[in-house]
């Protein structure tokens, strides 16, 4: 079976996944045991991008500041009760390291969909231009040759 078949393509894999496992392990789709372990991936990372998507969604509304803010201050408050120890300020240390770290991987999940979008956008336009050069599109790998590569056109 072709490993680009329509039926193939629709087994609910993201397109790019294919490309880049076919990029890195010729051959590995048509194993069934990859198959399933490229399924289970994108199951995976689908559940992630949406997960992400809800929290930029609601980590850039004016309430999730203020309800961030209001946690600050009460931990402000609560210093003298329990004396400004070092406990007490390891709380605060190891909430804002955790949360800063998952924003990370949140924030660079919205990057990647935004620039995917931007590329489907960009394509299309590209796409519908008479006489675009349509080999500059496939070269957006941005490496040294591609930009050499744009720069002669």
């Amino acid at each position: 079976m072709d490993c680009n078949s329509p039926d193939r393509l629709s087994s609910g894999l993201f397109i790019g996944q294919r490309a880049l496992a076919n990029a890195l392990i010729p051959g590995a789709l048509m194993s069934s045991s990859h198959d399933r372990v490229i399924r289970q991936s994108a199951k995976g990372a689908a559940l992630f991008t949406r997960l992400a998507h809800a929290i930029a969604l609601r980590s850039g509304k004016p309430a999730t500041f203020f309800i961030a803010l209001a946690i600050i201050v009460v931990w402000a408050l609560s210093g003298p009760i329990f004396g400004f120890n070092d406990t007490w300020q390891l709380v605060i240390n190891t909430s804002t390291t955790i949360v800063t770290f998952l924003m990370v991987f949140v924030i660079q999940s919205s990057q990647n969909g935004d620039s995917a979008a931007m590329q489907i956008k960009l394509d299309e336009l590209i796409s519908k231009l008479e006489g675009a050069r349509r080999t500059a599109r496939s070269r957006g790998d941005g490496s040294g040759e591609a930009r050499e590569a744009a720069a002669q056109f």
